[in-house]
């Protein structure tokens, strides 16, 4: 209302009349179909459009979907034919060409270009007072999360018409422009347009919408105005209100839209209110697929309509809901097409087995399973998927889609449902991006879109979700009352088999205290889900029944359904859960279900069981399906040879990530089920890390039955079996879900590869037994059900050397040298039945220590290691699978008990002599020395810590020499040797009287047990000669850099000193020998003297030489 002298005759409010007139106007012309609102949404929209078009303005608008925008494009394209239109207002309006452009996350600024030239190229040989050109950007918002930032391009386009790289002659040449999206744009490009934005209508305006759509029958508006319109549209606002405190609109206003359609159907067929019962299945049909936390849609919904509700209400499931929509006619419908399309809910695809065995078994349904492999997400697989769309819309076939996020957009317009008739033919735009035919529609065509319900709530499109009629369908909601008492019984039965209570087990096992331990069910059956019992319930009914229901009275069929139920789940079971019975409140039963999880369900290896599945599945006609979890590694070649010799039949092996297209696998399976060899015949199909790719096994999953089903008139009789291999990571939450039913026979193997092929042994010969006898019964070689010594302490040679540590003075490469050494004594595996006295006493004494650590298990005996080991995670996790952590555990303890007697023997490089080839003796007494065992002694608490409690992680190496100086011994045992020689002489001396002690030390000496073990037949003076060597680095030693020479000449000193006592002695001694007694006495008579020469070579060092020169290096001389 202008200021004067422009004053406005009565105000803003004339102004807003006129201009509600103006709209009005433009609206009442249009020819709009029937049950449309002519609410204030689509009135202004209307009229924006018309006004923006014809004057080449560009306008933006925005709305929550249901806000009439495409209804709006659809009319006013319609409306505007210049001269053609059937109004004469709009014979005076421009000629209008809409061209269409859907956006999406893949839209690139190229595409949105090239839509604005063809509409200059349609616009130019036509008058432009008389005709105009009109981009429509569908969904524009999607594409401001494109990567590729097509909106940019929008810029210059909106500015002048131009790309911005040429310059526009005219402003004639410029073509008209709406964008329609959910939520605003940046202001960079709503700016440059006219911004109509509708919010959330208020109950008026939803009051208005209802009535339009009742205004075709006068009676029936008048009973839905009385007693339903304003109760409806009340309870959808607080649901709406409701749902965004929780984050996302899943509910818009095209659901109230058709919730109302189907309330004023019903009460138009009917001519009388609706019952209970089927307002609340209307309800259900419009706002189901969504429980909200605060508020359920139903309870909102009867609250408003005064109706009383509970769940258990009579047609209320999922099912009847579904099936309600899919059928021809009901009794709540008078016309199919006010019907939506479904988007069904479900988990773990679910609902694709639901469908095609309750819903469609009379039908023939496309089923379109989006490609997961990696070339197929390219265009070209999207144009070919939208051909098939196009195909099955013309034919009238039902069509299922799965996994096809990228398609989706393409289907707006179908999924509106608002339809260009020609004669009694319906018409869509079907297309991707500016590429858009008009697509027949068949009366009898109906689409069904199944999704993982949380993708649905996180990451579909709102529009999407709105255009569509939604239930949540999962295995759950087709059972049976009696079929859901036993997925109770089973669930809790699931429960007490997951759950374990360990009161026994204290902290120094696995540091964490006694109770429950955090095991999920997830960790016990591999790929458990909530739906899982379920599913295997309905599979096992299809199998026993047929599909008939259980009878109430039928306990004995409820028990045996119960049992295979079990059995089913046990099949997916780990090995460490089955381990963890005796500690679960099902420890009664541990022992059945550990034999029949190993004896006849055959859980060992893949080649164990695919060998005893063979044998049991005589009667499958066109082979075995099965999908095989594992946490072992990839799959390898001697896997399947041996799988081939064993069942002997014919086996390939594929995997799916050497396949680029959907294209490539289908050919190969193709190939495989038409071979023409006679008897079965296997294929393997690989996949690692299912959590990461279990969207394209489930694809592959579908592409074999969908060949397989198109071969078996091919087959004639031929089994083909196919075995899915799915590698997943033991991690703590793995997120692969499996349990799927339909054909598919699900098993876990935890361990791929034989036992005996990997050298660790076979878990069921474990069980029940000490560690310490799993080496008793062999020699050092085994087969699957022993322990292999050689194999166990190859495998713990170098976490046994690392643990070791060596004193300051001992070379670097002592280290290597002894695990050189340590290789060389003990045998392969392959030098079977090799005599090795060596590795014998070491694995005697191995296992003498063991069965010292299996006396302290107070508890058990030693005997439940096994199931210790399987009730601490960390140790499964680091192992990967159940055996290998038990094998890891058998080397954990073994470890450090090999590092202890390493530790002991190796002292000054004395494990060297035991392979040295320079003197025979030498090897003979290392042997012979090793096997006493007063003097090579060992203890379990000599590798323990001093709370006795672990054990040591670190062994020092000590050395006998002198101030603890390294040496390269030459005496097996030196040290060891004079450590008893000072016991037995400080004997000697207690029995000393007239004898001299060198007499009384030899017999001393030949009566003891290192006397009786060091005596040799042909013992010679040499060996005597070899200690003194020892014995003089251990109590001479020198800090001269010539210690060598020095040594030297102290033991020419100690001879001499022998030679005294033979001199002395001559009578006595008729035939005088040098020993390692007389090794001990001679250099104790010149121990001062030698102690005052090395004093003296300390303060002159060269004195060395010039007694060398000088006596030369003889000790008679000496």
């Amino acid at each position: 209302h202008f200021r004067s002298p422009c004053r406005l005759s009565g105000g803003s409010t004339h102004f807003r009349k006129e201009l509600d007139y103006c709209q009005a106007a433009f609206l009442n012309e249009l020819e709009l179909p029937p049950k449309i609102g002519r609410n204030h949404a689509l009135k202004e929209n209307v009229f924006m459009m018309i006004v923006c078009v014809d004057l080449r303005i560009p306008l933006f608008l925005v709305g929550k979907p249901g806000s009439s925008k495409s209804l709006a494009k659809g009319v006013v394209g319609d409306a505007m034919r210049g001269s053609h239109s059937q109004s004469v207002l709009f014979r005076r309006l421009k000629e209008v060409e809409m061209v269409s452009f859907q956006c999406s996350q893949l839209s690139a600024a190229e595409g949105i270009i090239s839509i604005f030239n063809e509409c200059q190229a349609l616009q130019k040989p036509h008058n432009s007072d008389r005709y105009v050109a009109c981009v429509v950007l569908d969904e524009v918002g999607l594409a401001e999360d494109s990567p590729k930032l097509p909106l940019k391009a929008l810029h210059p386009l909106l500015d002048d018409g131009t790309t911005g790289a040429e310059t526009s002659d005219s402003s004639e040449t410029r073509v008209a422009f709406v964008g329609i999206s959910n939520w605003a744009l940046d202001p960079a490009k709503m700016n440059r347009g006219i911004l109509v934005q509708r919010e959330v209508p208020d109950n008026r305006e939803l009051i208005t919408s209802a009535r339009g759509i009742c205004s075709t029958d006068e009676r029936t508006l008048q009973l839905m105005d009385t007693r339903y319109i304003d109760s409806l549209a009340k309870a959808y606002l607080e649901i709406y209100l409701s749902q965004k405190k929780e984050g996302r609109e899943f509910f818009g206003l095209r659901d109230f839209y058709s919730l109302v359609k189907m309330v004023f159907s019903l009460c138009k067929s009917s001519e009388k209110p609706l019952p209970k019962e089927q307002l609340i299945h209307v309800v259900q049909r419009n706002f189901g697929g969504l429980k909200l936390r605060r508020n359920d849609p139903v309870e909102v919904f009867c609250r408003h309509l005064n109706l009383p509700y509970r769940q258990d209400d009579a047609d209320s499931n999922s099912v009847s809901l579904v099936r309600a929509n899919l059928s021809a006619a009901t009794a709540m419908h008078d016309k199919s097409d006010e019907t939506r399309y479904l988007l069904l809910l479900t988990e773990n695809q679910a609902a694709l087995s639901i469908v095609r065995q309750r819903f469609l078994t009379d039908k023939n349904p496309c089923i379109i399973f989006g490609s997961n492999f990696p070339r197929d997400q390219e265009y070209t697989e999207v144009c070919r998927n939208i051909n098939t769309v196009k195909i099955c819309m013309e034919t009238g076939r039902t069509l299922v889609l799965l996994n096809l996020e990228n398609l989706y957009e393409s289907l707006y317009d179908t999924l509106n449902q608002y339809y260009v008739y020609f004669g009694d033919n319906r018409y869509v735009d079907l297309g991707l991006g500016n590429h858009r035919v008009k697509c027949l529609v068949h009366r009898d065509f109906r689409l069904i879109l199944i999704a993982e319900k949380e993708t649905v709530y996180k990451d579909y499109p709102i529009p999407l979700i709105n255009r569509m009629e939604k239930h949540f369908l999962a295995m759950s909601s087709v059972l049976s009352l009696e079929q859901k008492q036993i997925v109770e019984k089973l669930e809790t039965w699931v429960k007490q088999f997951a759950e374990v209570a360990i009161p026994s087990l204290s902290q120094r096992e696995d540091g964490n205290e006694g109770g429950k331990r955090n095991f999920q069910i997830g960790d016990a059956f591999i790929g458990y889900h909530n739906d899982a019992v379920a599913t295997i319930v309905l599979k096992m009914s299809r199998n026993q029944d047929d599909g008939r229901r259980l009878s109430k009275s039928d306990d004995c069929r409820k028990d045996e359904m119960i049992t295979k139920c079990r059995f089913a789940l046990l099949q997916c079971a780990s090995p460490d859960a089955v381990a963890r019975l005796p500690a679960s409140t099902l420890q009664s039963e541990a022992s059945r279900y550990w034999e029949i999880y190993f004896e006849q369900q055959h859980h060992s290896s893949l080649v164990d069981y695919v060998e005893s599945a063979l044998k049991r599945s005589s009667s499958t006609e066109n082979g075995m399906l099965i999908q095989m979890t594992t946490f072992s590694r990839v799959l390898s070649k001697d896997c399947v040879v041996d799988l081939q010799r064993k069942i002997c039949c014919s086996a390939k092996h594929i995997a799916l990530q050497n396949f680029d297209t959907e294209h490539q696998f289908s050919s190969t399976l193709d190939e495989f089920f038409s071979t023409s060899s006679d008897g079965d015949a296997f294929l393997l199909v690989t996949g690692e890390s299912g959590y990461v790719s279990e969207d394209l096994i489930s694809c592959a999953r579908y592409i074999v039955e969908d060949e397989r089903e198109k071969a078996l008139q091919r087959l004639k009789g031929r089994r083909r079996h196919v075995v899915f291999v799915v590698h997943l990571p033991r991690a703590a939450r793995c997120h692969f879900v499996g349990f799927r039913g339909g054909e598919w026979t699900e098993v876990h193997v935890d361990d791929l590869m034989p036992a005996n092929q990997t050298g660790s042994p076979s878990i069921t010969s474990l069980v029940g037994k000490k560690m310490s006898s799993l080496l008793e019964p062999s020699d050092g070689f085994s087969d699957d059900a022993v322990l292999s010594a050689a194999f166990l302490f190859r495998s713990c040679i170098h976490g046994a050397i690392s643990r070791l540590e060596d004193v300051d003075s001992c070379p670097p490469s002592r280290a290597q040298e002894r695990l050189g050494v340590l290789l060389d004594l003990i045998p392969n595996r392959e030098k079977k039945f090799v005599r090795n006295p060596i590795f014998a006493e070491l694995k005697r004494r191995v296992i003498t220590l063991l069965a010292e650590r299996d006396e302290r298990m107070i508890d058990d005996g030693g005997t439940d290691w096994v199931k210790k080991v399987a009730l601490i995670p960390s140790s499964i996790q680091v192992g990967g699978t159940f055996r290998r952590a038990l094998w890891l555990q058998i080397v954990e303890v073994v470890t450090p008990i090999l590092a202890g007697i390493v530790c002991r023997v190796d002292c000054d490089s004395n494990l060297s002599l035991a392979v040295s080839d320079k003197l025979a003796w030498i090897k003979e007494l290392w042997i012979r020395l090793f096997c006493s065992a007063q003097l090579v002694s060992f203890g379990y608490d000599d590798f323990l810590t001093d709370d006795k409690r672990k054990f040591l992680q670190r062994f020092l190496v000590r050395s006998f020499g002198f101030q603890g100086r390294h040496f390269k011994g030459s005496f097996p045992f030196s040290g060891l040797i004079h450590k008893e020689m000072k016991s037995l002489i400080e004997t000697a001396k207690l029995q000393a009287g007239n004898e001299r002690l060198d007499v009384i030390l030899e017999r001393v000496f030949m009566e003891s047990t290192i006397g009786k073990a060091l005596m040799m037949e042909d013992g010679t003076e040499e060996e005597a000669k070899q200690y003194l060597s020892d014995y003089l680095h251990i109590v001479h030693g020198s800090d001269l850099p010539g210690d060598c020479h020095h040594i030297e000449l102290v033991s020419l000193a100690v001879m001499s000193s022998f030679n005294e006592l033979t001199v002395l002695d001559c009578a006595e001694r008729r035939s005088p020998k040098l020993t390692i007694p007389a090794v001990h006495v001679a250099y104790d008579r010149v121990r001062e003297r030698l102690k005052l020469l090395s004093e003296a070579l300390i303060v002159n060092p060269g004195i060395i030489s010039a007694i060398s020169l000088r006596h030369g290096r003889s000790e008679e001389r000496f």
